[in-house]
């Protein structure tokens, strides 16, 4: 499953990322199984991958279009080694 939108779900009740639930009250994180599309997703959604602020969400925001999952070590403050723990949550669409 590839993540596309996000509902915004007031009080911290339960909402859908692209078809699969998940608690916005805590806990944070993806789904088992759902991957973040590079070009499509909102900040609030890539600051779901481990090790992702605002501030390197801001920064794949800035850094699209990607070709692939590899372009994402174009954006400052992510190498080799993040993109290796990240691999997995990746799309590009």
């Amino acid at each position: 499953m590839i993540l596309k939108r996000r509902h915004q779900v007031p009080g911290g009740s339960s909402g859908t990322l692209g078809v699969q639930s998940f608690s916005v009250d805590g806990g944070g994180g993806l789904p088992p199984g759902a991957k973040v599309n590079l070009n499509t997703a909102a900040r609030d959604e890539l600051m779901l991958l481990p090790g992702v602020g605002e501030i390197t969400a801001n920064r794949i925001i800035e850094n699209r279009p990607y070709k692939k999952v590899e372009d994402l070590t174009k954006v400052s403050g992510i190498g080799e080694g993040t993109l290796k723990k990240l691999r997995e949550s990746l799309a590009v669409e």
